[in-house]
């Protein structure tokens, strides 16, 4: 599944109804993978983007 965004960049809300928050956020990568510059921008990016208020969305 690819990451849903909207017109300004932000990620989208795509399920039709509440997830529950015990499955609410993962990012997965390889061992050492966020020693990667690409990869560590992206994952600071959505930390960001788990903190934003749900208005933003």
């Amino acid at each position: 599944m690819r990451p849903v965004f909207n017109a300004s960049g932000r990620l989208a809300v795509v399920l039709d109804q509440p997830w529950p928050t015990r499955f609410a956020y993962y990012a997965v990568t390889l061992p050492g993978a966020e020693e990667n510059p690409a990869i560590a921008s992206f994952l600071r990016w959505l930390q960001e983007e788990v903190e934003a208020p749900t208005s933003a969305l």
